[in-house]
């Protein structure tokens, strides 16, 4: 019952504006804070390959977890940067993260090493968090995600606790691009959309 609590908490409190239309145009600060290898370049979109083609955002730790669109149809929400534990407590309000939200399922015809893009808000969105929760955010209309692993969700089941990895790359409003790679926990949940 904690578990879910909390887990609600963190669907909660980062699902508030929902909508990702209401930003600062400060999107572009804290590039360059993200964790991984490599050069931090690359054209943001990537080869449907298992390596992430940026490294210049908010990375390594994961949680995702079944959200709601913005016309209450089900989606999922991955938070990028935060930790990896479905039963974490409050976040610190100063770490930079990301959070995608990706609201139509058939983006993957495979969910495994398959990549999903969205542009204009119609299929995903994404809001970065420079600064963390306690500062200003910048939206992404235009993203990719890609999942290499996704423990169970071939069996249509994957477990509460179960692996996720993959990499993301998401477009700013002003034309900057970051994307990093995520290892982290499916947390599943249940949202009370529409």
């Amino acid at each position: 019952m904690m578990v879910m609590s909390r887990l609600r908490w963190l669907v909660l409190g980062l699902t508030l504006g929902c909508s990702g239309k209401s930003g600062s145009d400060s999107a572009g600060e804290g590039e360059g804070e993200g964790e991984g290898e490599g050069e931090g370049e690359g054209e943001g979109e990537g080869e449907g390959e298992g390596e992430a083609p940026l490294t210049n955002g908010p990375g390594v730790s994961l949680v995702m977890a079944n959200s709601c669109a913005p016309d209450d149809g089900g989606a999922w929400q991955l938070v990028v940067g935060l930790g990896s534990a479905c039963d974490m407590g409050a976040p610190d309000p100063d770490v930079p993260f990301v959070r995608l939200t990706v609201y139509h399922s058939d983006l993957f015809a495979q969910p495994v090493d398959t990549e999903a893009s969205w542009t204009d808000w119609e299929q995903g969105q994404a809001v970065f968090y420079p600064s963390g929760s306690g500062g200003p955010s910048g939206n992404a209309p235009h993203g990719s995600l890609y999942l290499s692993q996704w423990d169970g969700i071939d069996s249509g089941a994957p477990p509460e606790g179960g692996a996720v990895a993959g990499w993301y790359t998401i477009t700013l409003e002003d034309g900057s691009q970051l994307g990093n790679s995520f290892q982290g926990v499916w947390c599943g949940g249940d949202p009370m959309c529409g």
